[in-house]
């Protein structure tokens, strides 16, 4: 829903393409007489093209659905094109089948008008469906909360990595057991206690990330930024998201 709704081109195509079909539903009756069985199939068709357009966006599966999409619009051409040759003369009538025969005309047209952008805009699409579209508003907003996450990731990997790496000693004799204990030696506090407010499955891409399940008790170093150096009670220490975590419930 979020697409269709960001996307001015496919939210006013297909807004315009349903008014269309409209139109020439409308045009179509008042010639019903002049209308053969297959006239009214090609409006079923469009009627049916149009909707399940509308619902594959809807529900965000256009990648799977792209060429069904293609195949059917290529045969709506064809077939509004042979209805607007047919139209066309009839609306030179007088009486009814004038105003009919152009409603019914003017709605396959702006009917096709679209169909051919869309069969351009959709027809040039490469294999990688985040790049179908110019980024929508939900797309920044997770595009810059990545960008947030990553910069947390390094900074605590810098961290982690600066506590266990030994300090340079000049080449003398070095007591095994002091050397071990410098390296295990904690330097960071967690002074905060925060509580889980929904569970959390790490991302399997970043080693620095915590899972944790609701209701869980972690402690922070602090509250600074929208991901948090955290510890658990097993001292596992991480990153986790600061919006899935609250003050501990008294």
């Amino acid at each position: 829903m979020t697409r269709l709704v960001d996307n001015l081109f496919l939210l006013a195509t297909l807004s315009l393409s349903m008014c269309a079909w409209v139109i020439a539903f409308v045009g179509a009756c008042i010639i019903r007489q002049g209308l053969t069985g297959g006239a009214w199939w090609i409006i079923v068709y469009e009627l049916l093209l149009v909707v399940v357009t509308i619902i594959i966006f809807i529900t965000n599966t256009y990648i799977h659905y792209r060429y069904m999409i293609l195949t059917f619009l290529a045969a709506s051409i064809s077939m509004l094109t042979y209805q607007i040759d047919f139209a066309l003369p009839l609306s030179k009538f007088l009486g009814g089948y004038r105003s009919g025969a152009g409603a019914y005309a003017a709605g396959y047209i702006i009917l096709i008008i679209i169909q051919f952008l869309w069969v351009i805009m959709f027809g040039k699409e490469t294999e990688d469906g985040s790049k179908r579209y110019p980024p929508t508003v939900s797309q920044q907003q997770q595009q810059q909360q990545q960008q947030q996450y990553e910069m947390a990731g390094n900074k605590m990997t810098g961290s982690l990595q600066h506590r266990v790496t030994s300090p340079t000693h000049p080449a003398t004799a070095v007591d095994p057991a002091r050397m071990s204990s410098d390296i295990v030696q904690p330097t960071t506090e967690y002074p905060e206690r925060v509580q889980a407010l929904h569970a959390y499955k790490a991302s399997p891409e970043d080693p620095n990330e915590l899972s944790f399940s609701k209701g869980e008790f972690l402690e922070i170093v602090d509250r600074t930024g929208n991901w948090w150096q955290a510890r658990k009670a097993d001292g596992t220490v991480g990153i986790i998201p600061s919006n899935y975590f609250g003050s501990p419930k008294p």
